[in-house]
């Protein structure tokens, strides 16, 4: 793995509650690169990491992605075989290093690296940083939005907040009609949401509305892993989150635990579409419950107070008691209530046997009167 590859795995390992980014290297460099012709200069690489897609023409050649280190020289061939231009721009959509590792090559050959601001600071702050050759780091960064007015097109580069990662970008040529969305979106297939550097499955779902409000049904999409797509599969993968997102909630608000959502599998009508070698069921499964954790109160608070305890069931008699144990009915712990309840039900059993006991004395106590008078009335006493 090359140096960059194998800082960008170190910053990003949280194995115990995310994927390790070592994983999706790995899972990402077993296929061909393939080039296809988009049309008006356009081209999109696929294979070996994220996809590329670069234009050509009289401005020279703009890169949107640079895949792997080991890969980069392969990917320039690809290009030059198309362009005479001089490679002018390379345009991160993130830091991960499946679209950053071929950097160095692409600077080699003479190009500028743009990024959002995210990305660079991302790339200079690994643990292994030092290691990182500074040549690979973006030398124009952008805060939010920019636009490049290139190849008779405009490139219209937009930030998405907090989404698959902080730093992440997508792309809009108008004229073209085309989307490159960075690995905002995976097609047909579980997403990467990267928790560990700001990334968040609510910011995913606003990038990917964005980008189908920018669609229309002719417009085609360039992933960030997977085939070319279009407007109905962005919004394919929208509902899915959103369902999937339901799902674990639900289990959560049952007061479950990570371990006992995951183990419910609360995703098993999608896993069979869905999953793929590297984002699974119970993949999926963890980070949507990471995610709610850490922005859904009412979620959280669920689960930290664990699975609702049952109740003690009350006596039936315990509808004769007293206006003031229906009170205590009301208290907050039903266990304790329900002690109180009994307690009292049996205070009032006392008082209903000493009354009953009292009554007999008293009529007694009238049945001796009452003879005592008959005596005094008869004539032959």
């Amino acid at each position: 793995m090359s140096p960059i590859c194998t800082a960008i795995a170190a910053s990003l390992s949280t194995l115990m509650l995310h994927p390790a980014p070592t994983s999706i290297t790995a899972s990402l460099q077993q296929a061909e690169t393939e080039r296809a012709d988009l049309g008006g200069g356009l081209y999109m690489l696929t294979g070996n990491g994220g996809n590329i897609l670069f234009s050509t023409g009289d401005d020279g050649t703009f890169v949107v992605d640079s895949q792997f280190a080991n890969v980069a020289e392969q990917n320039l061939e690809l290009i030059k075989e198309v362009s005479d231009g001089p490679i002018v721009f390379v345009l991160n959509t993130h830091f991960h290093g499946d679209h950053t590792g071929g950097n160095k090559a692409f600077y080699s050959e003479g190009a500028t690296i743009i990024a959002h601001e995210n990305v660079r600071s991302r790339l200079a702050n690994t643990p292994e940083a030092r290691a990182i050759d500074t040549d690979t780091f973006p030398v124009i960064t952008f805060s939010e939005n920019t636009t490049f007015y290139w190849n008779s097109d405009e490139f219209r580069v937009m930030h998405a907040a907090d989404a698959h990662t902080d730093g992440d970008a997508f792309l809009y040529l108008p004229k073209s009609n085309v989307i490159h969305t960075g690995d905002l979106m995976f097609a047909g297939r579980y997403p990467y949401v990267d928790l560990g550097s700001g990334g968040s499955v609510g910011g995913a779902i606003s990038a990917l509305e964005a980008i189908h409000d920018l669609a229309d049904k002719d417009t085609r999409i360039v992933p960030g892993h997977g085939p070319l797509s279009s407007r109905d599969d962005v919004a394919a993968t929208i509902t899915m989150l959103q369902a999937t997102r339901a799902l674990v909630r639900a289990e959560m608000m049952k007061g479950l635990s990570r371990d006992e959502v995951i183990a419910a599998d609360p995703l098993a009508e999608y896993n069979g579409t869905w999953s793929w070698r590297f984002i699974d069921g119970d993949r999926m499964t963890g980070t949507q419950f990471d995610d709610l954790m850490a922005t859904d109160a009412e979620a959280k608070a669920a689960v930290d107070a664990g699975p609702a305890k049952e109740a003690k069931a009350v006596p039936a008699s315990a509808t004769k008691v007293t206006a003031s144990s229906d009170a205590m009915i009301n208290d907050d712990d039903p266990q304790t209530a329900t002690t109180r309840l009994e307690a009292a039900q049996d205070e009032t059993e006392q008082a209903v046997n000493k009354a009953r006991s009292r009554a007999a004395e008293v009529i007694e106590d009238l049945t001796k009167i009452e003879s005592d008078s008959e005596d005094a009335d008869d004539p032959q006493q």
